[in-house]
């Protein structure tokens, strides 16, 4: 049973991760709208595709590295671009 719920969840955090480099989902837990997000995302060389299927979110193509501690600093979330139905991941 415990083996079984530890499958589940390395799956779901291997679905969920954001790509080294691709489609990534920013979520903001602080409540920055996507033009707010997008200010500082595009500053770390994020190329904007759309606005998120939330409220307080955007997709973006780019660099996970380059957007990790600019999303932390800004209360984001980093979470795959496929979650929101963005298509093919790349791992460059």
């Amino acid at each position: 049973m415990i083996q079984c719920a530890i499958a589940c969840l390395v799956l779901v955090v291997v679905t969920l991760a954001p790509p080294a480099r691709g489609s990534i989902l920013i979520v903001s837990l602080s409540g920055e709208d996507p033009d707010e997000i997008a200010r500082w995302a595009s500053a770390r060389d994020a190329r904007l595709i759309a606005v998120g299927p939330g409220k307080h979110s955007l997709v973006v193509t780019g660099s996970r590295a380059a957007l990790w501690s600019a999303a932390a600093r800004h209360g984001g979330l980093l979470i795959s671009g496929m979650a929101a139905g963005c298509g093919k991941a790349s791992a460059r």
